[in-house]
C-alpha cells in the first residue's frame, strides 16, 4: 500500500535527518576512520525533531541495509544528578560507517530537494514534478552548440526560485549565464530563449508548465512555472 504523500515527506525528512547527524560526525573525522559516535536523547523533553521510537527505527533501518554497523556496545551517558530537574540521559552508539553511505546519503538529499522543492537540476539535467506526483525531465546535452542553452535555462530557473514571477532584465540574464560558463551577446538572447522554448521545452511536452514570457513594460522576462 503506497503511503500519502504527507507520510512520505514526513518518512524522507526523519531519514535525512538521521543521515546528516551521522554525516556531521564523519566530516569530524581527520583520521577518515568512517566512524561516527550518535547520542540517542532518551529524555521526555527531547532535543531531536524525531520521536524517540522514529529514531531508534530508522537506525535500524539503516543496519538492515547495510549503511552503518555498531562497533561496540551501546553506552548509557547520564548528565547532572537523577532525581533532579538538571537530569539528561542518552544511548551512545558507536557506528562504523559502510562504503555505501555517500550513495544512500545522495540519494536521501536529492528526495528532500524533491520535497521541498518541486524542480531540480541533476548535472544537465532538469527535473520537474508534477501534481500527479509523475516527474518530467528536459535534458540539455553539453556540445558546443547546446551549452548556451543550459546556461539561459539554469539562470532564468534560479531567478525564478529566489524571485518567483518578478521580471529578470537582459542584463541579469547576460551575468547569470556567464557565471555558468557561456558568454553571450544580449542581442543574441531572443534567440536562445526562443530555441530553449522549441528546442527543449516544447519536446518534454512541458510547454504549458514552463513559460517564458517577454514583457516589453516591465523591462524583462517572467518566467513562470507550474505543476
Amino acid at each position: 500500500m503506497k503511503m500519502n504523500v504527507s507520510a512520505d515527506k514526513k518518512y524522507i525528512r526523519a531519514v535525512f535527518y538521521v543521515l546528516n547527524r551521522i554525516k556531521s560526525k564523519l566530516m569530524f573525522d581527520p583520521e577518515r576512520k568512517s566512524i561516527a559516535d550518535y547520542m540517542l536523547d532518551l529524555n521526555i523533553e527531547r532535543a531531536s525533531t524525531l520521536g524517540l521510537m522514529e529514531e531508534r527505527a530508522i537506525l535500524q533501518t539503516l543496519r538492515n541495509d547495510g549503511i552503518i554497523s555498531d562497533l561496540d556496545e551501546t553506552d548509557l551517558v547520564e548528565v547532572g544528578e537523577n532525581m533532579t530537574p538538571q537530569y539528561q540521559v542518552y544511548e551512545l552508539y558507536h557506528f562504523k560507517v559502510s562504503d555505501k553511505f555517500d550513495d544512500y546519503y545522495d540519494s536521501y538529499q536529492k528526495k528532500q530537494i524533491v520535497i521541498d522543492n518541486y524542480c531540480w537540476f541533476d548535472s544537465n539535467t532538469f527535473f520537474l514534478t508534477l501534481r500527479n506526483n509523475s516527474v518530467k525531465a528536459i535534458s540539455f546535452d553539453t556540445q558546443r552548440g547546446t551549452r548556451q542553452l543550459l546556461a539561459l535555462f539554469q539562470t532564468i530557473i534560479e531567478h525564478w526560485k529566489k524571485y518567483g514571477e518578478k521580471p529578470i532584465s537582459v542584463q541579469e540574464i547576460v551575468e547569470g549565464m556567464k557565471k555558468y560558463g557561456s558568454v553571450v551577446r544580449p542581442q543574441d538572447l531572443k534567440n536562445i530563449i526562443s530555441n530553449v522554448r522549441n528546442k527543449k521545452v516544447r519536446p518534454a511536452g512541458l510547454e504549458d508548465k514552463i513559460q517564458i514570457n517577454h514583457n516589453r513594460k516591465l523591462g524583462g522576462w517572467i518566467i513562470i512555472v507550474k505543476r
